[in-house]
């Protein structure tokens, strides 16, 4: 049995905690994974292969990273006939994923490609070429129905030249709506138009937190406020569906500080939120900090990003689950006071409810009224 991906490459030592696992692969697993099953099918000694950690009667046999792929060109199209990818297609309503990039250039201390550039020590952001992603596109067209794509790419306009480049032809060749990933702080508006026009319906914008000071110092991501609303216009602008990706239980949080990613969110106005809670990545500044502290639990099996599992010194547990369940309402129902979520949580679960059937307007109708109305009345209040 052989493991890969990002968890083995972060924390190798995984290894030891698995005994059924033979062998782990650190790092691109291209190479390495074809020279095992080479090795394998001629018997020939495997141990020394780069990027294996590998168990050997009582030991593990350690074998150092190989550099990175530089030219993914040289890599060949991803072979998705061992299994029944079309069925994949079909569970996700017709959507095909594509990924035409590998690495970040960023170091934001949550993320595990921070963690890879210190492992690469080197250039760790890498691109498709243009005519190799379309291709690809084409291949799939070719083999698979599908009427929708994803682009998986943490940035798609981290190299502006190639974004041009791809998005140009894309919108010559295919007629597929497409969602993707930005940085509030890298786009522009003719970029903007260039998404419309090449048939984006959905950009994913990866806020994580309300408070700028927060935002820069702890997590590293030196994006301002204004920028992320300036970004969410530029969408609006174009008619182009936005979606915020939040996180809640950090280390050096508290309930204050998540209500201002409550008043941020409230402010942008997208149409869907997601907010996920904070998980320690091995290796990451964050997990370091957490470990250093004596702060990470002894619990083997949770739904990552969804269960809070820590206990801060000003932030419990259960105050973390409670702010990421009653998110949803406080964006839906903005004239609950956020000031009852500091002092008065309990009472907050009374809307909950309501986010059920929050979908039927012919039902909210007169909660939109009275929305209005108490908003009105505590905008009166706070002045007197």
């Amino acid at each position: 049995m052989v493991c890969g991906g990002i968890h083995p490459t972060l924390d190798p030592d995984c290894i030891y905690e698995i005994p059924e696992l033979n062998a782990i692969v650190r790092g691109e697993g291209e190479y390495a994974m074809s020279e095992l099953a080479d090795a394998l099918a001629c018997r020939r000694d495997y141990h020394g292969i780069e990027n294996l950690w590998l168990r050997n009667n009582n030991e593990i046999i350690k074998n150092q990273i190989r550099p990175l792929i530089k030219c993914l060109d040289q890599l060949p199209f991803p072979d998705k006939s061992s299994f029944d990818y079309q069925r994949q297609i079909d569970q996700a309503r017709g959507l095909n994923r594509f990924i035409f990039s590998r690495g970040c250039v960023y170091n934001c201390t949550y993320c595990s490609n921070k963690v890879l550039q210190d492992i690469y020590k080197g250039e760790y952001f890498r691109l498709l070429s243009v005519q190799k992603a379309i291709r690809e596109i084409e291949l799939d067209e070719n083999k698979f129905r599908f009427r929708s794509i994803f682009f998986d790419d943490d940035t798609i306009t981290l190299d502006s030249k190639w974004f041009y480049d791809f998005f140009t032809l894309y919108k010559k060749k295919f007629k597929y709506p497409f969602f993707c990933n930005i940085r509030a702080e890298l786009i522009n508006e003719s970029q903007v138009k260039l998404l419309k026009d090449a048939g984006c319906i959905c950009v994913g914008i990866g806020v994580e937190h309300g408070d700028e000071n927060f935002r820069k110092t702890v997590l590293k991501k030196d994006i301002t406020n204004q920028q992320i609303i300036n970004t969410f216009k530029l969408f609006k602008k174009q008619g182009i569906s936005c979606y915020a990706q939040v996180m809640v239980g950090l280390p050096f949080e508290n309930k204050k500080l998540f209500l201002e990613t409550v008043k941020l969110v409230r402010q942008i106005q997208v149409a869907k939120k997601f907010i996920y809670i904070f998980s320690p990545y091995p290796g990451t500044e964050l997990a370091k900090i957490c470990q250093a502290n004596n702060w990470l639990p002894n619990i083997q099996d949770y739904r990552e990003r969804e269960k809070a599992v820590i206990n801060y010194p000003g932030f419990s547990r259960k105050e973390i689950q409670f702010c990421h369940d009653i998110f949803p309402a406080l964006l839906r129902f903005k004239f609950i006071p956020l000031r009852i979520v500091e002092k008065w949580s309990w009472a907050v679960l009374l809307f909950i409810p309501l986010e059920i059937i929050s979908r039927c307007d012919w039902i909210m109708a007169p909660f939109y009224k009275l929305s209005e109305y108490f908003k009105g009345l505590m905008n009166a209040t706070d002045k007197t």
